[in-house]
């Protein structure tokens, strides 16, 4: 039994979806969004915190980061798809985004003591 939960720890840790690793910390800012815009992850393996930074919706998750899908509720009835939790780098620390409505969003990663920044292009997925 114990070598049956060892074995299920680890498929977990190394399957495609936790690449960025357990520690892995993501907050993501969703700018320009409409007012009323409420933004979260679907099936996050950790706890999500939701906030308002500035009138535009934050989340922050602490481990397996990439679990999960990113979305924003519009306040139209609407739910929009991000993949940002999709690209992170697998020797990410701490992952900070910020994301625009017309799909482009920056990327800032602390890896091996550096920070990398990256822009990205086509980060709105269907739902």
């Amino acid at each position: 039994m114990r070598q049956a939960i060892v074995l299920a720890g680890v498929l977990a840790i190394t399957s495609g979806g936790a690449e960025a690793g357990v520690r892995t910390k993501m907050a993501a800012t969703f700018e320009g969004f409409p007012a009323g815009t409420s933004c979260g992850i679907e099936g996050a393996q950790m706890p999500v915190i939701q906030l308002m930074r500035d009138g535009a919706p934050r989340i922050f998750v602490a481990g397996f980061a990439s679990i999960g899908r990113v979305y924003c509720d519009l306040p139209d009835g609407r739910r929009v798809g991000f993949d940002i939790n999709k690209r992170l780098r697998p020797d990410a620390g701490a992952v900070g985004f910020r994301v625009k409505p017309n799909g482009r969003a920056t990327m800032t990663t602390h890896a091996d003591g550096e920070l990398v920044t990256d822009q990205l292009t086509g980060v709105i997925t269907p739902w």
